[in-house]
């Protein structure tokens, strides 16, 4: 099988410390990442979970409640006639976007 050399740039440190954790394994940092693709491509994905941070997912979530409070406010049409039903929709948008997360 003909092989292909991949060239693509790391971070020295993340790159140290990778090497290190390969070598206690017995991988070189090439043959990590080619049981990396092999996985990949026999998953039909990355062989793993992505997934953000707690903190991470918190932070979108302000952001997106900040922008949306954003939007409305700004909004010449968002007139609220009645207090209380502007914070029971404010409740039940927050709501929403809270599973969403």
């Amino acid at each position: 099988m003909a092989t292909k050399n991949i060239t693509f740039r790391l971070d020295e440190t993340l790159k140290k410390q990778a090497e290190i954790i390969y070598t206690s394994m017995g991988l070189t940092m090439s043959s990590a990442l080619q049981l990396f693709v092999t996985q990949t491509v026999s998953k039909g994905s990355i062989p793993f979970i992505i997934e953000a941070d707690e903190e991470a997912k918190h932070r979108a979530y302000v952001l997106r409640e900040l922008a949306e409070s954003k939007n409305e406010a700004l909004d010449p049409l968002t007139v609220p006639d009645d207090h209380s039903n502007l914070i029971r929709e404010w409740k039940a948008k927050r709501e929403a976007r809270k599973n969403a997360v």
